[in-house]
């Protein structure tokens, strides 16, 4: 028997965070969340910015944004930054349910924009890149 199963534990303790994982939120990471949810719901004025150490619960705080609910937020979640442009611009096509007929920078950039310009006044649109 495995030391967690005999704590009762689903698996071993303090591995990095899985999106269906149980999180501890200390006050700390509260602030963060929040400032995460502020930066969904608040003014359009662009960028949200949460940094820290690593080991600190940034990826935690991001599974638990993208587990809500918010009404009118299209939200597309990059976890690999090392991705080409090209290949980020796919997966956020994809995530949002896009379809572009080219596949050229071009071509990806006016989908993106056509869905700003469509949906950008009632829906915001988060692009979420964890590092």
């Amino acid at each position: 028997m495995e030391y967690y199963q005999y704590f009762r534990l689903d698996g071993p303790p303090f591995q990095p965070a899985a999106p269906d994982g149980a999180v501890y939120f200390s006050p700390t990471h509260l602030q963060g969340l929040a400032t995460l949810e502020a930066g969904l719901a608040g003014d359009l004025n662009g960028l949200t910015l949460l940094t820290g150490e690593a080991g600190t619960g940034k990826t935690t705080l991001i599974y638990s944004l993208l587990q809500r609910d918010f009404k009118r937020v299209r939200i597309a979640h990059i976890d690999d930054p090392k991705l080409s442009f090209l290949e980020i611009m796919r997966v956020i096509l994809a995530q949002m349910n896009l379809y572009c007929a080219g596949s050229t920078k071009l071509d990806y950039l006016k989908t993106l924009d056509h869905l700003l310009e469509l949906h950008g006044k009632e829906e915001r649109i988060a692009i979420v890149v964890d590092e």
